[in-house]
């Protein structure tokens, strides 16, 4: 599963499952406020087994920010292309 995989998942199961979005779409046009994104970040805690800072939830902003939360922490439970070139 690559980075990108996971975060759709990851929207799909706690956000909502048939939005279209992109890399850059911020989480609050998914329908995401801070409770959400905090939902978020413990559901990618629970399964990359990883503990990420208060601090660094406040600067999750869009699902870019997601996809590099999982590429930096998410070593040996993500395969991602990007990072094997």
């Amino acid at each position: 599963m690559t980075a990108e995989e996971m975060v759709r998942e990851a929207i799909e199961e706690e956000l909502c499952p048939d939005f279209q979005y992109g890399i850059d779409t911020k989480l609050g046009h998914l329908g995401a406020d801070s409770l959400d994104t905090v939902q978020l970040v413990l559901w990618f805690e629970d399964r990359l087994h990883i503990d990420v800072p208060d601090e660094m939830i406040d600067d999750l902003k869009n699902v870019g920010d997601l996809i590099e939360l999982v590429r930096k922490n998410g070593k040996g439970y993500v395969s991602d292309a990007y990072e094997k070139i």
